[in-house]
Parts: structure tokens; C-alpha cells; sequence
């Protein structure tokens, strides 16, 4: 059995106001960092609470997961290989912090393999995997993937029980990508019961084409689909998706919104969207904004964290919305999107929001209680760095609201008290 011993560390003051324009507005070098001890204490929101200390399990080891997801109603875990396959698991969880399996588990079923269709290379494969909310009532899941054309694929397959071969695939969008990079892939129902999708800007440096401010297209974009009424095309257009280009447009303005995920206690969205040369992007919708309101455009390419990017272009509609955390090259390079923890296992773990950076080797936590629940200002927002795994690419909330770690490099750590 391997371990991780995670101390928690001294937080990390990280500015996102004033001071991040003055730095961007000096040429936006790549090189600048957003960690700071100065700038105005206005707006500042430093959790009163202490970052817990947390330890990690090795629970698995696959090739380049990417996405794992809890079996409703099982005991299981169904993870994603970037390669193209579903393995659906057993027994990779453990039960208290010195209760884990005495070895990873490194096989299971597999109940799909699309090897022989996905592109692998660079941010391509095989991305992302829901289960219908009432599964298996319900049998369908739903997946994200690229073709070996770059096309992404987001389409439903049948699959009856846990360990039943995937079958009568319906595909449900059909996104031609311009490039390789940028593909988003996440796939998730929210506390609406409606299927969320996460599309990358097509890829390129600077979105050339303008596309996650051009509201008609599907690129750069969160969409929305009802998959419950549709009929032969698979999906029907929620009421409240409020796009007047393309119907499935939720909300726009991301440039890869890699990961994304709800708090499963008050329906928070949280976005994880990777930058271009300077700031990473962490962003938050409260969970009436799900409900009600205009659609939400997060800016780029227009503004990069709250920086100015490339003011030249169209601002597409909507109501722009500001990031809660932008992050310098100093911090990483590729922000990885996690969850607000709610499980049971690590108590002094509630409430904090986890994530990382596929640059660093470190987790970080914030304390969801010190993001308000409606609006959101430009001020200073406290994380606590602590030691985690290098590439983590991923994170998975599995059974009762435990948290997985996925690296790129094979491993699957669970989180755990210290």
C-alpha cells in the first residue's frame, strides 16, 4: 500500500484585483506570477477556519485516467481511459484512513472500448462520462470523446448493469474541432436533472476565431441538454438556457473549461477554465443563476482572469461574469477543476473546495464558505497549498461524496484523513 502524507502548509495569498491589471497591463509576460502580500485588503476573503491536514491512498492504476465515476446504487466505479476505454471497479475505495485496498486495483469489466475511434494524442481521447440520475431505471450513459478526425463526439449508450457490454450508441452532438487542442470534455448532470457539456474554444493560441464569443457557435461554450424529452434527436433545449444564437448554449466566453462539477450540497457550479499565457480561472455560478437570469459569458477572449486579453474582437451577449481566483505561471500552468468536498471520512474536509494544477504537485483548497452564494467581487481569495500527486489531470467524486485524485501518469488517489 502506498502513501502520501500531506501536511498542510501555510496558506497562499494569491491577488486578483487591481494588482493582477497592473501586472497584465505591463505586457502580460508569461513569467508573472499572481502571488502576492500587497494590494488593497478590500473584498479580501482569508477563511477564518485552519486547511486541514489530509493524506492520500494509491486505490488504482490504469492507463491515463481521466474520469472516473460512482455506479449509482453499487459499490463500483466506472473510470475513463484517455485511450478509449470504460473499465467499470471494484473494491478501489477505502473504508477509513488505514482501511484501503492492499494494492491498487488496476482491472475490472470493460464495458466500453472505443480504442479503435478515439484520438489520443495531445488533449484528445476519450474525456469524459455521466450516468443518467435515475440509472439504472434508466440505463443510458453519457460520454465525450474525439474522433480520429478531432471531432468530438457526445453521444448516449445503453448499458443495463454494471458489467453489461455498452451498446445502441445515439449520438447526440457531432462538434468539428479546427484544431487538436482545447476540447473540453466534461460531461455532467447538474442538481436540475439537465446534462452539462463543456466545450474548449477549438484550439489554436488567442482563439483566432473569435468563437466562444460568437453565441451561434458550439465552441468555447457550457451547453445544456434536457436528455429526458427530444425524441430521435436524443435531447431537448431547457427553458432556461437563454442563448439567442445556438439553443444548447448554457453559458459562454470559456477557453477550456476542462473540469467542471456541482457542490453537491448547495448546486454550486464550479469551472476550472485553463488560460492562455498568464492567468489560470477558477469560476462560480451560484445555483440559482442554474435556474434564473441572463447567460452567463466568462469573458475570454476579452479579458484572461480579470486582465484584459484581446479587447479587438466581438463581445458576445449575456451577462459577464467575473473568475473568484485567477493564478500567475509562478503557481502552474493548466488549471485542474475539483469538487467542494461533502463526504464523511475526512470531516475537517467539508466545505473546502479542492483542485490543482497539472504543472504542480500539490493540492489546493479553498473554503467554499468564503465564496458568497450570489455575487462576486474583485479582492484577494485565500488557498492552502498542500502535497498531492504530479499530473493530476482529473478528480472523481465517487460514493458518498468521496474524492479521487486522477494522475495523467497512471494513479488513482483517494483522499483520506491524516
Amino acid at each position: 500500500m502506498r502513501t502520501r502524507r500531506i501536511p498542510a502548509l501555510a496558506p497562499l495569498l494569491v491577488l486578483i484585483a487591481a494588482a493582477a491589471l497592473v501586472v497584465a497591463g505591463c505586457g502580460g509576460d508569461d513569467d508573472q506570477s499572481s502571488s502576492s502580500s500587497g494590494g488593497s485588503s478590500a473584498g479580501t476573503t482569508a477563511s477564518t477556519r485552519s486547511a486541514p491536514a489530509i493524506d492520500l491512498r494509491e486505490v488504482g492504476r490504469f492507463d491515463k485516467p481521466v474520469d472516473a465515476v460512482a455506479v449509482p446504487g453499487t459499490d463500483q466505479v466506472a473510470v475513463v481511459e484517455q485511450t478509449g476505454r470504460v473499465i467499470v471497479v471494484s473494491g478501489m475505495s477505502c473504508a477509513s484512513r488505514d482501511r484501503c485496498p492492499d494494492r491498487p486495483v488496476t482491472d475490472g469489466t470493460v464495458v466500453l472500448d472505443l480504442t479503435g475511434t478515439v484520438s489520443t494524442g495531445n488533449e484528445q481521447g476519450l474525456l469524459g462520462l455521466a450516468f443518467h440520475p435515475d440509472w439504472p431505471q434508466d440505463p443510458r450513459i453519457f460520454i465525450d470523446y474525439t474522433d480520429r478526425d478531432g471531432t468530438t463526439h457526445v453521444e448516449a449508450w445503453t448499458m443495463d448493469t454494471p458489467t453489461a457490454t455498452a451498446v445502441r450508441r445515439t449520438e447526440l452532438l457531432r462538434i468539428p474541432q479546427p484544431y487538436s487542442n482545447h476540447n473540453g470534455g466534461d460531461v455532467l448532470f447538474g442538481p436540475d436533472g439537465l446534462l452539462y457539456v463543456g466545450t474548449g474554444d477549438g484550439g489554436d493560441a488567442g482563439d483566432p476565431g473569435d468563437r466562444a464569443q460568437e453565441d451561434d457557435e458550439l465552441l468555447g461554450k457550457l451547453l445544456r441538454l434536457d436528455v429526458d424529452r427530444g425524441g430521435e434527436r436524443g435531447y431537448a433545449i431547457p427553458k432556461g438556457n437563454q442563448s439567442t444564437g445556438a439553443a444548447e448554449v448554457f453559458a459562454l466566453g470559456l477557453r477550456n473549461p476542462w473540469r467542471f462539477s456541482f457542490d453537491a450540497q448547495r448546486g454550486d457550479l464550479w469551472i476550472g477554465d485553463v488560460g492562455q499565457d498568464t492567468w489560470e480561472e477558477l469560476d462560480v455560478l451560484p445555483r440559482a443563476r442554474l435556474e434564473s437570469g441572463p447567460t452567463p459569458n466568462f469573458g475570454w477572449r476579452r479579458h484572461e482572469g480579470y486582465a484584459d486579453f484581446d479587447t479587438s474582437g466581438k463581445t458576445g451577449p449575456g451577462e459577464l461574469q467575473q473568475p473568484v481566483l485567477a493564478y500567475g505561471r509562478k503557481e502552474g500552468c493548466s488549471i485542474t477543476g475539483g469538487f467542494v468536498y461533502r463526504g464523511a471520512l475526512v470531516p475537517d474536509l467539508d466545505g473546502w473546495y479542492v483542485f490543482a494544477d497539472f504543472c504542480g504537485d500539490d493540492l489546493r483548497l479553498i473554503d467554499a464558505a468564503d465564496v458568497p452564494g450570489s455575487s462576486f467581487d474583485q479582492g484577494e481569495l485565500t488557498w492552502a497549498s498542500v502535497d498531492g500527486v504530479e499530473q493530476a489531470a482529473s478528480f472523481a467524486q465517487v460514493q458518498h461524496d468521496e474524492l479521487l485524485v486522477l494522475s495523467l501518469d497512471g494513479g488513482i488517489w483517494q483522499v483520506v484523513p491524516a
